[in-house]
């Protein structure tokens, strides 16, 4: 991935949860907007559709309509964009005052018992070369540094020890076992959700993953590293919940081939007014009641979003990305989800339908079990 490098700053001050408690970060800065991929993919005319029944609703557009997942059809590995830019909450958000803790009890004796840690960029990257994880996931990457004279580098990296050592996050032997512990978890995953959150002109980047009974949510934003760690069993309820609460929005779950979403409009232009994309629909096969019920869901600004997608390894370390990407969208009328599936044909389709943010947790959790290893 690449990455607009940005201003390092080191953030200091104790930021762990003690007894399994959430600890209040501050509010980060505003960044700038993320910045998509999108290309042309063929449309589907004639496809097997995946369900036997739709309901529909009928509605006007007047808006441009901002295909936030317009290029599902073509992720059939992982979610990949270019310069994400982050701000501040696992039941802590970012994108939100911090809430209800993600973990609710420090029953069990661990070392990933209940955390939060905040990291600088400098901290994040000598943590992780002290224990030697190896290459970061695309999605916690971090921009180029200036280059340094190996006397230089050496000297950062002891100031940036002693800071960690400061703040109880190292010392003489090594870093933290609660820091080593869920930075291990970050690197290696059996489980993994890769992604963003965006709540206005604030985007974060995120990773969670899960070996056994315990969980790791890391978040990157241009300025610092923000790890939490829970339970597996609330691993999607947490990466939904950075995301601000809304209803269901309006309407139906319609499906629509995946390919009349992912073509880019004309001029190469990602937006299309909602005109142009029931045409689109329409002259695609699509239903004329279908067509209009989709452009009416994803009419007008779009205050929220996220895109996730995910992975899971083999007994032998190896990684399986999911074959898409889903998608939330909330308009101020409520919340949808555009989930990607297979017709019985094997053609790609999109669901677009209504959803709470328990909802969206229940369809991340469909996309993880959507991996399956041979």
């Amino acid at each position: 991935m690449d990455h607009r490098a940005g201003r390092q700053r080191t953030r200091s001050g104790g930021d762990r949860l003690a007894g399994g408690q959430t600890v209040r970060i501050p509010a980060g800065p505003q960044f700038l907007a993320l910045r998509q991929n999108r290309g042309a993919a063929a449309a589907v005319n004639r496809a097997i559709h995946p369900t036997t029944a739709q309901q529909r609703v009928v509605g006007g557009v007047d808006h441009r309509v901002d295909l936030l997942l317009g290029d599902i059809a073509l992720h059939q590995g992982d979610l990949h964009s270019h310069y994400f830019k982050v701000a501040t909450g696992w039941y802590g958000r970012l994108l939100a005052p911090p809430c209800t803790p993600w973990l609710k009890s420090n029953t069990e004796r661990i070392a990933l018992r209940g955390i939060t840690v905040e990291l600088s960029y400098e901290e994040y990257r000598t943590a992780w070369q002290a224990l030697d994880l190896g290459t970061r996931h695309w999605n916690l990457d971090l921009p180029g540094i200036p280059e340094l004279t190996e006397q230089e580098r050496r000297a950062q990296a002891a100031s940036t020890l002693e800071d960690l050592r400061a703040r109880g996050l190292a010392n003489r032997r090594g870093m933290a076992p609660e820091l080593e512990d869920s930075l291990r978890l970050v690197a290696s995953p059996v489980c993994e959700i890769n992604g963003w959150v965006q709540s206005g002109a604030t985007q974060v980047r995120l990773l969670a993953g899960s070996r056994g009974e315990w969980a790791v949510l890391a978040m990157l934003d241009e300025h610092r590293l923000l790890v939490r760690t829970g339970p597996a069993s609330e691993l999607c309820t947490a990466v939904a919940r950075q995301l601000p609460d809304r209803p269901a929005g309006p309407g139906s779950s319609v499906s629509v081939p995946s390919g009349l979403l992912a073509e880019p409009a004309n001029g190469g232009k990602p937006g299309l007014t909602g005109e142009q994309l029931e045409n689109r629909l329409t002259r695609g096969g699509v239903k004329p009641d279908d067509a209009r019920s989709v452009a009416a869901m994803l009419r007008g600004p779009k205050p929220s979003a996220g895109k996730f997608g995910a992975a899971r390894r083999d007994g032998n370390g190896k990684r399986h990305p999911a074959g898409a990407a889903l998608a939330y969208l909330a308009t101020e009328r409520g919340g949808h989800t555009l989930q990607p599936l297979r017709g019985p044909d094997g053609t790609a389709w999109t669901t677009l339908a209504p959803a709470t943010l328990t909802q969206l947790a229940q369809r991340i959790d469909q996309l993880v079990d959507s991996i399956r290893i041979r």
